[in-house]
């Protein structure tokens, strides 16, 4: 048997197949993410007596599990997760402005540090300070 590949209606394409176009992919892998973070992360943290996690990436070298928390490519970024008793809060400390349409529906607080000497370092610790976490992850 063969197929007339010549012929549109044998053609296989995004559009035949179901596809989304490439805005639309974005947007679920944007929203999946939202959704895991926001409904998944804290009752697995309590799950383990994990009352902050905290999750760093360097430039080259980005945590393998950060895409899955929003996470982008910087110079260093660190991503905070904390159990208040009450709700899940998160931060992201940051090197290169975030995704506008991932990281502000997110994070409740962006920290921009841009190319500061001190780095992310004095953000990260008062985040620390102020928390006062009894189990870190």
């Amino acid at each position: 048997m063969t197929v007339d590949i010549s012929s549109p209606a044998n053609r296989l394409s995004r559009e035949a197949l179901g596809v989304p176009d490439e805005r639309t992919r974005f947007q679920i892998q944007r929203d999946l993410i939202l959704d895991k973070v926001n409904t998944l992360l804290l009752p697995i943290m309590r799950q383990h007596g994990i009352d902050m996690w905290i999750t760093m990436d360097r430039e080259y070298n980005p945590d393998p599990f950060a895409a899955e928390i929003g996470g982008q490519g910087g110079v260093r970024n660190a991503y905070i997760f904390f159990d208040t008793g009450e709700r899940l809060e998160k931060i992201f400390i940051f090197s290169h402005p975030p995704r506008d349409d991932l990281a502000p529906r997110l994070y409740d607080q962006l920290i921009h540090y841009g190319y500061r000497p001190e780095g992310l370092r004095p953000y990260l610790a008062e985040a620390v300070r102020i928390r006062n976490p009894g189990k870190s992850g």
